[in-house]
């Protein structure tokens, strides 16, 4: 446990030194906010509403992205060929990858939920359970099939990809059913 612990805040520390990160988790996904609920919205509550689940959807995918570039930056610079002579296991690796992106993402997330209430003055959001159930597997899955990546099998590597994507598409479509009224996750 004390190997998880030390390697997630690392892992935190590391990825937030990283600008194309910082990037792709918190500048971009509050430029789609503004973007969507200033823009398309016009400051509606009930149209911002609808819109919140594709915002969300995309900010949990931009940290996906900056995740990415955060493992190429650990393998150029070599930080990943240094765990195979620590005692850290893969599986304490590929835990503290997962939280470490879900305690990133959690706060732009919730930032957004709460610009959402004190600025464009939303009030309903629905059952917020089920939104943080699909935000947790936006950021699980793809982790996960990162993690498949790291083995450079060419057979994973496609596997990987089309369960990506596969699940994205699922994501998204759950995010923006919720938003336009299907109310089956409640």
């Amino acid at each position: 446990m004390k190997h998880f612990v030390t390697l997630t805040a690392m892992r935190i520390r590391l990825t937030l030194r990283n600008k194309m990160f910082l990037f792709f988790s918190v500048i971009m996904p509050f430029g789609f906010f503004f973007l969507y609920a200033g823009v398309f919205a016009k400051g509606d509550p009930h149209v911002i509403r609808f819109f919140l689940g594709p915002v969300v959807a995309l900010a949990v995918m931009g940290s996906f992205w900056g995740l990415s570039a955060a493992l190429v930056t650990f393998r150029e610079q070599g930080i990943l060929r240094r765990f195979h002579v620590t005692p850290v296991t893969a599986a304490d690796m590929l835990a503290s990858s997962i939280v470490a992106n879900y305690v990133l993402t959690l706060p732009t997330v919730i930032i957004e939920l709460l610009f959402a209430r004190f600025i464009f003055h939303v009030t309903d959001f629905g059952n917020l359970f089920s939104f943080f159930v699909l935000v947790t597997v936006g950021v699980v899955v793809p982790t996960l099939l990162v993690s498949t990546i790291w083995f450079r099998r060419a057979s994973a590597r496609r596997a990987a990809t089309r369960g990506y994507s596969a699940s994205v598409f699922r994501i998204y479509r759950c995010a923006c059913g919720r938003a336009v009224g299907l109310r089956w996750l409640e």
